[in-house]
Formats: C-alpha cells, structure tokens, sequence
C-alpha cells in the first residue's frame, strides 16, 4: 500500500511541474529576449582596452588590458568621489578636475575618442538579456559594470571638456553618453 501512495504522489508531483511550466512559459513569453547586437561586442572590447571586464568573458577576442585595468582601479575611488561632488552642486560652476583624474584622462583619450565615435556612428548597443533563464543556476546576470565604468569616464571627459571651453565637443561626448545607456533603457520589464 505505501508504494501505491508514493507512486500516486510522484503522479501528482509531475502534473503540477508540467502546470507550473505552462504557467512560466506563459510568463515568460510576455518579455522579449534581447541578444547581443555587433555594436555592444565593439563596446565589450573597447572596454576591454580600458580594462574593463564585459559580462561574457568569452565574447571578448583579446583579454582585458590588466595595465589599463591597475591604472582605472588606481583612480576609481577618486573619480567616484570628484563625480559625486559635482552632483550634489547647486552651483552651475563645476570643480576643476583633480590632478589625477586630469592625467588619466589625458592618457586615455585615444580610447575614449575611439567609444565615443563608435557610440555616436553606430546603432545603440544591446547586450545580452533573457527572463526566461535568469531563475537557472549558470545564467550570468548582466552586471554592466564595463558600461558604468565607461560611462563614468564619458561624464569625467564631458567635465573637462566643458571647463576647457569646448562646448560643442562636450555636447558630442554627452549624446555619446546618452546612446550608451538608450538601449538599456528601452528594456521592457
């Protein structure tokens, strides 16, 4: 007799899995899945140049640039607090950029001029997002830590561009900015 019940249970316990996948598909279903489009794998590895990681290691063609990686982490804390302090101004006059940052941005701007006209001549990037699979153990959640970190230094160049009097090219750097995050938010949720 116990068999019976537990052959009955293991019964039950299947059609309720089979219902609640039907439920979850239906789900599901309601939010489009979005695949990496060509303009986000050319953001990934011009990120990489600067020593970011992107979400999916293994899209980049080259590996991150661990120079480029140390010299960002040795101005981050820096760059975090001088941007900060710029938003919470009410003044209209912004602080001149601290030595440092003035330096780093000197010797990145090769790279950043690279991003910033691949993000101004390009469709907007889309990264890589799928609902259905993020309740799966091995599904890697985008963290867009690349994307805020180039952001960060996109805002950092539209300052001193700004406080060197090129306000046309800060303009091109804050469009370049703005089409960065324009896919990201257009995700239906």
């Amino acid at each position: 007799m116990p068999w019976l019940l537990l052959f009955w249970g293991g019964v039950q316990l299947r059609h309720q899995q089979a219902e609640l996948d039907t439920r979850a598909d239906a789900f599901f279903a309601q939010f489009p899945t979005y695949a990496k489009n060509n303009s986000a794998q050319q953001v990934d590895r011009m990120g990489a140049e600067l020593g970011f990681s992107p979400d999916d290691l293994n899209s980049l063609t080259r590996p991150v640039d661990e120079t480029a990686q140390l010299a960002y982490g040795a101005i981050e804390a820096s760059l975090i607090d001088f941007l900060q302090a710029q938003t919470a101004q009410s003044s209209a006059q912004l602080a001149a950029l601290p030595p440092e940052l003035s330096a780093y941005l000197a010797d990145q701007q090769g790279s950043l001029i690279a991003i910033q006209t691949h993000l101004l001549q390009q469709e907007a990037p889309q990264w890589t997002l799928e609902f259905e699979r993020m309740f799966d153990v091995d599904y890697a959640f985008p963290s867009f830590v690349n994307v805020f970190g180039i952001q960060k230094l996109l805002l950092l160049s539209v300052i001193d561009k700004a406080q060197s009097g090129k306000d046309a090219e800060a303009l091109l750097t804050l469009e370049a900015s703005w089409r960065l995050n324009q896919r990201s938010r257009s995700i239906q949720i």
